[in-house]
């Protein structure tokens, strides 16, 4: 099944994303899967991404919101990180998360890796070097949410999906 990766890249957040990024499944069903955060862009090493700064950026936050085959929303994961990119360097990064632990609040399908569908990716908050923070704009993150949620049988737009 082809997954839908949306990127949000916002330039005001000091830090983006090199190409699109997104959440796959990783693993067999004998071991087990975890999630891992991947580009279309690190092709050779398809597990990582790759993120490049703006200005001088000491750490970030990137989240991932997760959605099911149905357009409901899964599960929000995140990954911080925190070292010093001084402005135009750029750094790939290699994030997992195991599909156990984010069954654990029982939110999570069962089998969580069959279902998966979809994930938005956006960088959430940022720490300047000066110490300035950054956070994401929630509006342009609640609008490509909207594109693909669905509540209630309806989509976030109020038309029958």
């Amino acid at each position: 099944m082809q997954r839908d990766w949306v990127t949000i890249h916002d330039p005001r957040m000091q830090i983006d994303f090199v190409g699109t990024v997104g959440v796959k499944p990783w693993g067999n069903r004998s071991s087990g899967f975890d999630f891992v955060a991947a580009s279309t862009h690190t092709w050779k090493s398809k597990n990582e991404i790759e993120v490049r700064a703006l200005g001088s950026v000491s750490a970030f936050e990137v989240s991932f919101v997760l959605f099911d085959l149905w357009g409901q929303v899964l599960e929000r994961v995140k990954a911080t990180e925190v070292l010093d990119l001084p402005a135009g360097t750029s750094t790939k990064l290699r994030w997992s998360w195991n599909d156990a632990a984010l069954q654990a609040d029982g939110a999570f399908h069962a089998d969580a890796s069959n279902v998966f569908q979809a994930s938005i990716a956006y960088v959430s908050r940022v720490r300047l070097a000066t110490g300035e923070t950054l956070s994401a704009d929630g509006d342009l993150v609640n609008e490509q949410i909207a594109k693909i949620s669905v509540i209630d049988g309806q989509s976030a737009g109020g038309t029958p999906p």
